[in-house]
């Protein structure tokens, strides 16, 4: 039997995820107060890419989580004690899951908006330098 800690690493994974959202957020929203000086574009997709990599995070630790509670509902030779512990996690990794997923849909509609408000600001630009005879 291998001994590990799924929960663990789901909810270091999770942990990275929060950390790498937060970042994204945060330079984001620099860029457009303008504490810093970027194209804004750029500063979009900057952010979409530290967006994906959270999701990917999550997705990870879900999978790593599931392998395990897998793993455990084949062993053989349980004692009741043990069938109850495994019960257990099997509902635990349920409510893992969908919270999972729910947290990644959350960054997905984060990053969604993020695109919308970057393309839009974009367009805005240049439709200003168009009027000004800028670009043709």
């Amino acid at each position: 039997m291998n001994i590990w800690f799924p929960e663990g690493l789901y909810l270091s994974s999770l942990a990275y995820s929060s950390l790498l959202l937060t970042s994204a957020l945060f330079f984001y929203h620099m860029v457009r107060v303008r504490s810093i000086d970027m194209n804004p574009l750029a500063a979009g997709i900057f952010a979409i890419a530290l967006i994906v990599i959270s999701v990917t995070f999550v997705g990870l630790g879900i999978s790593i989580y599931y392998t395990r509670i897998m793993e455990m509902a084949h062993f053989r030779n349980l004692s009741e004690d043990q069938r109850m512990i495994v019960m257990q996690e099997k509902r635990q990794w349920i409510l893992y899951f969908v919270l999972g997923v729910l947290y990644m849909l959350v960054q997905i509609g984060i990053g969604f908006y993020i695109i919308t408000q970057t393309l839009r600001q974009f367009g805005s630009a240049k439709k200003s330098l168009k009027r000004r005879g800028r670009v043709h």
